[in-house]
C-alpha cells in the first residue's frame, strides 16, 4: 500500500516535471443573456429603483444622468458590471467615429481644402462659415484664395495632406465610412451585451488581452498605417511637393493596385518583397528612410521617416504581443512578473496588484488614464518640436492650439486617474483580504509619503520663487549685474544642456545612419524656414529656462501632492474611519452633505436620497476622548501612555490632541487655535478671563513696539529734519533699503534725520506745550513744560472762568508755519477752516477739541456702575464705525500740517482706515456668530431682545435682501440708461439727479453766522480752492453714493444673515449639540451652513472691499456685478 502511494505520488511529480497540463479551451461567452426590451429603454431610470419612481425634486434629473453611467450602483455582480463597461466602450467608439465623420464632412462641405492644398503657405485653413443671419457673418474673415470663413486651428488640413487626401470627394467618402463604422460600433455594443456577452473569466484573462491589444490593435494597426503611408501618402505627397496640380495626381487606389506606377517613383518596388525575405532591407531606403530633421519643403517630418517609424513599432508590438502566456503554455505570466519583483525597498514585490487590477475596473481605469494622460502630454511636446504633418510648423495658431489641447487633455486624464483610484479605494478595496500587500504597505506609510512630498513642494516653492524675488529686487535696485541671468549670475541647466548636446550629436555618434538629429530644437546653427516663416530653429537652454522649469517642477509636485493625498486619504478621513462601511459611493459623495475629508476627490456625502449629516454620530463619539482623536481622526495609533510621557515636551501645550498629530497640521492648527482659549484643554471660566486679560497686554506691547519701530525708522533712516523745513518740496522718507553688499550705507543717501479721558487730556497738554509753540517758531525744550507758560496769562483764565481769553489773538492768515511771522498767542480756539499755508486744521482748534473730549470722557467714565451701585451698564463699542468716520474725516478735515498736499498719503490713510474698519466690523459679526454658537442659551434668553430678533430673522433678512435688490436694480438702471444714451449719441437724455439733501447739508455747514461770532475761518475755507473742505457734489455723486449704499446694504445683509443663521442651518437644526466651536468649524470639517460666519466673512469683503473701497477711486459700475453676485449668494434661500 505504501509502495502504491509513493508510486502514485512519484508518477504525479514526474508528470508535473515533464510537461504542463494541457490547457482547456473554455466557452467564454453567454448566449442571449439579457432580452432586448424597448419598454425598459422608454422608462427613465430603469436601472435604479429609486430613480424609476419618478422625480420629487430637481435632484432626480441630475441623478438620472449621473447614475446611468455609474454601473456599480446598478448591481454588485462584477460580471454584469464588466459587460456594461465593455458594451459602453463600443458606444464611446461610436461617438468618436461620429465626431470624426463630422470633421471630415465639414472639410468636404464647408472648407477651402482644395484651395489650401494648392498654396498652403498663403491660404489659411477654414472649414467653418458663419451663415448670414442678423449680421453675424461679420465673423467670417478673408483666409486667402477668395474664401471667407473662420480660420481653424485643429490641424486637420495638415493631417489630410499627410494622409494623401487630394479632393473633397475623398473627404466625403471618409465621412461616410466613419458613419458606417459608428453604426457598426453601436451594433457591436448591443450584440456583446444582449446576444453574446463575455463571461467574467474572459474579462480577467489579462495575458490574452495583452496579446490582442499589443499585437492586434497596436501592432497590426501600426502596420496597416505604415502600408497606407507607403502605398498612398508617400507617392501623393511627392507629387504635391513637386508642385503637381492635385487634380492631375493619380487616385489612391491606382497606387495600391499598380506596382509599376509606384516603381516609377520608388525603384525598389520593382523588386517586390525579395529584399525583405533576403534581409537586404537597405534596398527599401528610397521610401523607408532614417534622415532625421524636417522636410525643407513642408516643414514637417519626412513622411518616409514616419513610414519607417510605423513599420518599426508595428514589428515591436507584434513581437510584444507574443510575450505573454495564452493557450500554448509559453511566455510570461503577468502575475508572476509582478510578484517576482523584489525591489530594494518594497521587499515582497508587487504583491496583490494583479488581483486588484483584475477585480476592480476603477483601478484598471486609473492605471490606463494615468498612462494615457502621460502619453498625451508627451505628444503635446513632440507636436511642436517634431511637427509630424506638412505645413504644421508654420501654422503658429494651430501649433499653440494643439499644444494647449493636448496638455489640457493630459491633465484631465491624470486627474481622472486619481479620481478613479480614490473611488477604487472606497468601493473595491478590501483591507481584510489585502493585508500586507504593496498597496497596504503604501497606505500604512501614507503620512510619511505625504509629509515628504509636502516638504518637497515647500522646498521647490521657496527656492523657485526665491530666485524670481531676488531678480525682481535686484532689478528694482538697478543692479542687473547681481541678477540670475545669462549675462550676470548664471544658473545654466547643465543636465538639460547635456541631453540636448547628446541628441544634437546623435548623427555622428549614436545614430550614424541618420543625416541629422531628430529635432532642430536640440541645437546647432540650422534654421528651417517655409514660405518666409520660421518652421524650426534651435532652442538653446539657459538661466531663464532653469528658472521657468523649476516653477513648473513646483506646480507639478503640488499637483501630485494634491492628487496623491486625495487617493491615499480617500477611504478614511479625520472624521470617518472607513467610508466603505457608511454607504459612500465616492470619497466625498457630492456637495451640500458635509465635507468630511482632508483632501479628497469630490466633496462628501452618503448614499441614499435622505440628507444625513454623517459627522453627527461619528464626531460626537470619537471627539470626546484624546485617544479617539488620535485613532479616528489623526490615524496615529498612539496610546494614552504615549500621551502622558510626551505631552509635557511637545507643542502645543494647550492641546494634547494637536501635540500628538504626526503631520504638519500640528504646527498650523497650533498657531491658529493658540488664541482660541475656549477650546484649550482644562479651560475654566476664570482662566478664560485671565487669559483674555493677559493677552490684551501682549497686544498693547505689540502696538508700542510698532510705534517704537516707526519712530526709530524716522529717527535713524528718516529725513524728518529736512522735511519739516520744506514740506512742500521734500518727500517724507523713513525707509532706506540696505545695500546687499553692505558697502557704503544706503542711509547716507538721505539727510540725517484711564485711556480716553486722561490720554486725550495728555495729548492736549502736548499740543499746548510743544506743538503749538513749535509751529510759532519757538525752540521747544524742557522749560516749555516747567518754566514757560503756554499762554501769557498762565492758568489764571482757567481758574477765574475767563476761558475766552485763551481764544483771543489767534494766528493770523499770514502766519508762516514753524516761524513767528503772523503768530498769535491763543491756545484754545474755535476758528474753523484750515491754516492757509499748511491747509490743515488749526493746531489751536485741535487742542481745544482734545481738551473738550477729555472733559466729556472724564465725566462719562463716572457714568457706569462700579462699587457704588450707581451708573449704567456698557453694552457695545462701535470701534469699526469710528474708524470708518476717521477715514472720511482724514481727507475732508486734514488734521496734520501739509498732509492735505501729500495726495499719496491721503489716499493711503483713507484706504487704510476703511480696510481696518471693514475688518473690525466684519470681526464684530464673526464674534457675534461665535457668541450664538458657544454662549447663547435660548432658555435663559427667552423673550428678550435677542430671542425676538431671532424669531423674526426671516423677516429681517428678506426685507434687507429686497432693499439690496431694490438698490442694485435702481442704481445699475441709472448707469445702464446713461451708458445707452451716450452710445446712441444723445447725451442730453441722460438722467442727472442732483443730491439736494446732501447739498442742503453742505450749505448748512457753510452758513456764515457772522465773522466775529464762531468759526470765522469756515467761510474762508469754503471759498478756498486749494483745500478739500467743500467739494462740489452733483449727479455723479448721487449715482456713486447709491452704488456705495448698495455695497453697504449687501455687506450688512451678508453679515447679519451670517450672524442670525449662525446657530442653525438647513442641514443642522442646532450646531451647539454637535460640538461646534464656530458656525462652520474650519476648513476640512464640512461647510454645513447656508451663510455662516466664515462664509459671511469672505462674502462681506466682496461687498465691502470691492464696492466701498474700489468704487470710491475707480467709479466704474462693472464692480456692481460682483456686488450683485454677493447679494445673490447671501439672499438665495
Amino acid at each position: 500500500m505504501n509502495c502504491l502511494f509513493v508510486c502514485v505520488v512519484r508518477k504525479e511529480e514526474d508528470l508535473m516535471i515533464i510537461r504542463s497540463p494541457k490547457p482547456e479551451v473554455k466557452i467564454l461567452v453567454d448566449r442571449d443573456p439579457i432580452k432586448t426590451s424597448f419598454e425598459q429603454w422608454a422608462k427613465p431610470g430603469h436601472f435604479s429603483r429609486t430613480i424609476a419612481k419618478g422625480p420629487d425634486t430637481t435632484t432626480w434629473i441630475w441623478n438620472l444622468h449621473a447614475d446611468a453611467h455609474d454601473f456599480d450602483s446598478h448591481t454588485s455582480d462584477l460580471e454584469e458590471i464588466s459587460r456594461k463597461v465593455f458594451s459602453a466602450h463600443f458606444g464611446q467608439l461610436s461617438i468618436i467615429f461620429l465626431w470624426l465623420s463630422g470633421m471630415y464632412f465639414h472639410g468636404a462641405r464647408f472648407s477651402n481644402y482644395e484651395a489650401w492644398l494648392s498654396d498652403p503657405t498663403h491660404i489659411g485653413p477654414s472649414a467653418q462659415v458663419v451663415w448670414p443671419i442678423v449680421g453675424q457673418e461679420i465673423l467670417n474673415g478673408d483666409v486667402g484664395g477668395g474664401f471667407r470663413g473662420i480660420q481653424i486651428t485643429s490641424g486637420f488640413f495638415q493631417i489630410w495632406r499627410a494622409s494623401g487626401i487630394t479632393n473633397e470627394l475623398q473627404l466625403y467618402c471618409t465621412a461616410i465610412g466613419a458613419l458606417i463604422f459608428a453604426s457598426l460600433m453601436l451594433f457591436a455594443g448591443w450584440f456583446h451585451y444582449h446576444k453574446a456577452a463575455p463571461k467574467l473569466a474572459w474579462f480577467q484573462d489579462v495575458e490574452s488581452m495583452l496579446n490582442h491589444h499589443l499585437a492586434g490593435l497596436l501592432g497590426l494597426g501600426s502596420l496597416s498605417w505604415a502600408g497606407h503611408q507607403i502605398h498612398v501618402s508617400l507617392p501623393i505627397n511627392k507629387f504635391l511637393d513637386a508642385g503637381v496640380d492635385p487634380k492631375e495626381i493619380p487616385l489612391p487606389h491606382e497606387f495600391i493596385l499598380n506596382r509599376d506606377l509606384l516603381a516609377q517613383l520608388y525603384p525598389s518596388f520593382h523588386e517586390g518583397a525579395t529584399p525583405f525575405f533576403t534581409l537586404n532591407w537597405s534596398k527599401y531606403a528610397d521610401f523607408l528612410t532614417f534622415r532625421g530633421g524636417l522636410d525643407p519643403i513642408t516643414g514637417g517630418l519626412w513622411l518616409s521617416d514616419t513610414a519607417h517609424h510605423h513599420l518599426a513599432i508595428a514589428i515591436l508590438f507584434l513581437i510584444a504581443g507574443h510575450m505573454y502566456k495564452t493557450n500554448w503554455g509559453i511566455g510570461h505570466s503577468l502575475k508572476d512578473i509582478l510578484e517576482a519583483h523584489k525591489g530594494p525597498f518594497t521587499g515582497q514585490g508587487h504583491k496583490g496588484l494583479y488581483e486588484i487590477f483584475t477585480t476592480s475596473w476603477h483601478a484598471q481605469l486609473s492605471l490606463n488614464l494615468a498612462m494615457l494622460g502621460s502619453l498625451t502630454i508627451i505628444v503635446a511636446h513632440h507636436m511642436y518640436s517634431m511637427p509630424p504633418y506638412p505645413y504644421l510648423a508654420t501654422d503658429y495658431g494651430t501649433q499653440l492650439s494643439l499644444f494647449t489641447h493636448h496638455m489640457w487633455i493630459g491633465g484631465f486624464l491624470i486627474v481622472g486617474a486619481a479620481a478613479h483610484a480614490a473611488i477604487f479605494l472606497v468601493r473595491d478595496y478590501d483591507p481584510t483580504t489585502r493585508y500586507n500587500d504593496l498597496l497596504d504597505r503604501v497606505l500604512r506609510h501614507r503620512d510619511a509619503i505625504i509629509s515628504h512630498l509636502n516638504w518637497v513642494c515647500i522646498f521647490l516653492g521657496f527656492h523657485s520663487f526665491g530666485l524670481y524675488i531676488h531678480n525682481d529686487t535686484m532689478s528694482a535696485l538697478g543692479r542687473p549685474q547681481d541678477m540670475f541671468s545669462d549675462t550676470a549670475i548664471q544658473l545654466q541647466p547643465i543636465f538639460a544642456q547635456w541631453v540636448q548636446n547628446t541628441h544634437a550629436l546623435a548623427p555622428s555618434l549614436t545614430a550614424p545612419g541618420a543625416t541629422t538629429s531628430t529635432s532642430l530644437t536640440w541645437g546647432g546653427s540650422e534654421l528651417l524656414a517655409v514660405g518666409g516663416k520660421v518652421a524650426m530653429l534651435p532652442i538653446p537652454l539657459g538661466t531663464a529656462d532653469f528658472l521657468v522649469h523649476h516653477i513648473h517642477a513646483f506646480t507639478i509636485h503640488v499637483t501630485v501632492l494634491i492628487l496623491l493625498k486625495g487617493v491615499l486619504f480617500a477611504r478614511s478621513s479625520r472624521l470617518i474611519p472607513d467610508k466603505a462601511n457608511l454607504g459612500f459611493r465616492f470619497p466625498c459623495d457630492g456637495p451640500g452633505r458635509g465635507g468630511t475629508c482632508q483632501s479628497d476627490v469630490w466633496g462628501t456625502i452618503s448614499d441614499q436620497g435622505i440628507v444625513t449629516h454623517i459627522t453627527g454620530g461619528n464626531f460626537a463619539q470619537s471627539s470626546i476622548t484624546i485617544n479617539g482623536w488620535l485613532r479616528d481622526f489623526l490615524w496615529a495609533q498612539a496610546s494614552q501612555e504615549d500621551l502622558k510621557s510626551i505631552m509635557a515636551l511637545r507643542f502645543p501645550r494647550f492641546s494634547q490632541g494637536l501635540a500628538q498629530d504626526p503631520t504638519t497640521r500640528r504646527i498650523w492648527f497650533g498657531i491658529a487655535t493658540a488664541h482660541d482659549f475656549e477650546i484649550h484643554d482644562d479651560i475654566t471660566e476664570e482662566r478664560l478671563y485671565q487669559n483674555i486679560f493677559a493677552s490684551h497686554f501682549g497686544q498693547l506691547a505689540i502696538i508700542f513696539l510698532w510705534t517704537s519701530g516707526n519712530l526709530f525708522h524716522v529717527a535713524w533712516q528718516g529725513n524728518f529734519e529736512s522735511w519739516i523745513q520744506d514740506p512742500l518740496h521734500i518727500r517724507p522718507i523713513a525707509h532706506a533699503i540696505w545695500d546687499p553688499h553692505f558697502g557704503q550705507p544706503a542711509v547716507e543717501a538721505f539727510t540725517r534725520g484711564g485711556l480716553f479721558g486722561v490720554s486725550s487730556l495728555a495729548w492736549t497738554g502736548h499740543l499746548v506745550h510743544v506743538a503749538i509753540p513749535g509751529s510759532r517758531g519757538e525752540y521747544v525744550r524742557w522749560s516749555n513744560f516747567l518754566d514757560i507758560p503756554p499762554h501769557p496769562q498762565g492758568l489764571g483764565p482757567l481758574l477765574t472762568g475767563q476761558w475766552n481769553l485763551y481764544a483771543q489773538n489767534p494766528d493770523s492768515s499770514s502766519h508762516l508755519f514753524s516761524t513767528s511771522q503772523g503768530a498769535g498767542t491763543a491756545i484754545l480756539t474755535l476758528l474753523g477752516g484750515f491754516h492757509p499755508q499748511t491747509q490743515s486744521l488749526w493746531l489751536t482748534d485741535i487742542a481745544h477739541h482734545h481738551l473738550a473730549i477729555a472733559l466729556i470722557f472724564l465725566i462719562a467714565g463716572h457714568m457706569y456702575r462700579t462699587n457704588f451701585g450707581i451708573g449704567h451698564s456698557l453694552a457695545l463699542a462701535s470701534l469699526g464705525v469710528i474708524t470708518s468716520l476717521v477715514a472720511q474725516h482724514m481727507y475732508s478735515l486734514p488734521a496734520y500740517a501739509f498732509i492735505a498736499q501729500d495726495f499719496t498719503t491721503q489716499a493711503a490713510l483713507y484706504t487704510h482706515h476703511q480696510y481696518i474698519a471693514g475688518f473690525i466690523m466684519t470681526g464684530a459679526f464673526a464674534h457675534g456668530a461665535i457668541f450664538f454658537i458657544r454662549d447663547y442659551n435660548p432658555a435663559q434668553n427667552e423673550d428678550n431682545v435677542l430671542a425676538r430678533m431671532l424669531d423674526h430673522k426671516e423677516a429681517i433678512i428678506s426685507h434687507l435682501s429686497w432693499a439690496s435688490l431694490f438698490l442694485g436694480f435702481h442704481t445699475l438702471g441709472l448707469y445702464v440708461h446713461n451708458d445707452v444714451m451716450l452710445a446712441f449719441g444723445t447725451p442730453e437724455k441722460q438722467i442727472l439727479i442732483e443730491p439736494i439733501f446732501a447739498q442742503w447739508i453742505q450749505s448748512a455747514h457753510a452758513f456764515n453766522a457772522g465773522r466775529n461770532i464762531w468759526l470765522p475761518g469756515w467761510l474762508n475755507a469754503v471759498n478756498e480752492n486749494r483745500n478739500s473742505l467743500f467739494l462740489t457734489i452733483g449727479p455723479g455723486d448721487f449715482l456713486v453714493h447709491h452704488a456705495i449704499a448698495l455695497g453697504l446694504h449687501t455687506t450688512t445683509l451678508i453679515l447679519v444673515k451670517g450672524a442670525l443663521d449662525a446657530r442653525g442651518s438647513k442641514l443642522m437644526p442646532d450646531k451647539k449639540d454637535f460640538g461646534y466651536s464656530f458656525p462652520c468649524d474650519g476648513p476640512g470639517r464640512g461647510g454645513t451652513c447656508d451663510i455662516s460666519a466664515w462664509d459671511a466673512f469672505y462674502l462681506a469683503f466682496i461687498g465691502m472691499g470691492v464696492d466701498v473701497l474700489i468704487w470710491t477711486p475707480c467709479l466704474g459700475y462693472r464692480v456692481y456685478v460682483l456686488n450683485f453676485l454677493a447679494w445673490v449668494l447671501a439672499g438665495i434661500d
